[in-house]
């Protein structure tokens, strides 16, 4: 038997409930997706997945280990993409500058509670002073 959710305050209700929301669901429908996976609640995973250091070349694997579990816990996974910054590629040079810089804007970006960018993430973010958020 089908779960049906209520779907009445979750944010994926403005995309994929009601006349209103047609044109959005075509989009679903042009990506493979099912009108049974189109009423699950849908859940945003963030990977800042590259092949740009060592560090990241695994969180694609860790997105795709949390699209598992919120298959298997009745959600519809919606993975995107976040930004990420890579120091060893950097140093020594003028682009380090920019990635110094770029802590307080990489704190504030919305971030998975599934996915952390190693344990640099947090770290970066007590040095600018923030914390990095879920929302």
């Amino acid at each position: 038997m089908t779960q049906r959710f209520d779907k009445s305050k979750l944010p994926s209700r403005y995309v994929s409930v009601g006349v209103e929301s047609a044109p959005h669901r075509s989009y679903y429908y042009a990506m493979g997706l099912t009108e049974e996976e189109i009423a699950r609640p849908f859940v945003g995973i963030a990977s800042a997945g590259n092949d740009s250091a060592p560090c990241n070349t695994t969180l694609d694997q860790q997105a795709d280990w949390c699209r598992q579990g919120v298959n298997a816990g009745g959600g519809m996974p919606r993975r995107l993409n976040t930004i990420t910054v890579t120091d060893g590629i950097a140093m020594g040079h003028q682009g380090m500058k920019a990635s110094l810089g770029s802590r307080q804007g990489w704190c504030e970006c919305p971030a998975s509670p599934c996915l952390r960018s190693c344990s640099r993430r947090a770290r970066s973010c007590r040095a600018a002073g923030t914390t990095a958020t879920c929302r």
